[in-house]
């Protein structure tokens, strides 16, 4: 939520960096793609927040803290909601698939971020989609996905990120109570896994990354399709989003001329047939003023 306050609070919006051939298949499928977590360039995407949560829980003070505050709400809350996670981990661990966004500031309309074009530009070029960020917001449920953003922390920072947890806990006992205990272990078992699925090393902090999660074990959806594609030569299971309102599921706003607020093209040695191909590909997909959504960025970064 601190989150999200700040990026409207600053008048961000998002940014999906990937290859010029990608981003054309997006918009001429109205697709995104979804990829397991085990396949994307930070290789322990999800065991580094897990290993955060375990060294988290070998610790006998913090351990006792977060037992005695989530029990003083609802009796055993905390060692159920525990043992779901240690239950759901194997079928967890090897299958959260996420499609990735990146905070996108105003200073970046013209030029995009030399950090990104240079992970999304090896041996091709690369595009940013820039979105707008009120779909995001929705509390639709029919993709069965979560948005989150990524924490870019070291250990004792995501220790006292769950001990203020713990202290909001305490704050709000009374709420807490209210709320019955299958839903309540639910929640506390779904921090456990989006912290650990969204805490990433920070190293890559530069991203500014959220990420749209998907378990499939947990919950699969009607609305995302799965399939067996090969990326960079590996054969894997993806899913994809289908770029559509579902207005009676609450979901509007992601259809390719509404989402879309730009395209920028990456430093490149052909700058004008990029531009003359995704000018074409917007006008198909029903964007108007399709020449002015289209910028290319004139970093002089040698291609």
């Amino acid at each position: 939520m601190e989150r999200k306050k700040r990026m409207q609070e600053n008048r961000l919006k998002f940014a999906h960096y990937t290859s010029a051939e990608n981003g054309l298949r997006i918009l001429r499928e109205k697709r995104v793609l979804m990829r397991n977590t085990v396949c994307m360039n930070d290789y322990r995407e999800f065991e580094h927040g897990l290993s955060y949560i375990i060294e988290f829980f070998r610790d006998d003070a913090l351990r006792s803290n977060f037992v005695n505050s989530l029990n003083t709400c609802c009796a055993g809350v905390a060692e159920e909601a525990m043992n779901l996670f240690d239950n759901w981990l194997p079928h967890n661990r090897f299958n959260i698939y996420v499609s990735c966004f990146s905070e996108h500031k105003p200073e970046e309309d013209r030029f995009g971020r030399l950090s990104m074009w240079r992970a999304y530009r090896t041996g091709t070029v690369g595009v940013a989609i820039v979105l707008h960020n009120e779909p995001f917001w929705q509390r639709s449920t029919v993709l069965k996905a979560v948005n989150s953003p990524v924490a870019y922390v070291h250990a004792d920072q995501f220790k006292a990120a769950l001990v203020n947890v713990l202290h909001s806990v305490a704050q709000e006992r009374t709420f807490l109570k209210s709320i019955p205990r299958a839903q309540l272990v639910g929640i506390v078992f779904n921090t456990l896994m989006y912290a650990a699925a969204c805490a990433k090393h920070p190293g890559f902090a530069e991203e500014l990354e959220w990420r749209l999660a998907y378990l499939p074990k947990m919950g699969e959806s009607e609305v995302l399709e799965k399939s067996v594609d090969t990326i960079n030569g590996i054969p894997q299971t993806v899913y994809r989003i289908p770029l559509k309102d579902r207005p009676d599921d609450g979901l509007v706003g992601i259809e390719i001329p509404s989402l879309l607020e730009r395209i920028i093209i990456g430093p490149s040695n052909f700058p004008w047939p990029l531009y003359e191909a995704f000018v074409t590909v917007l006008k198909e997909a029903g964007v108007q003023n399709a020449e002015e959504k289209v910028i290319t960025s004139d970093i002089p970064l040698r291609s």
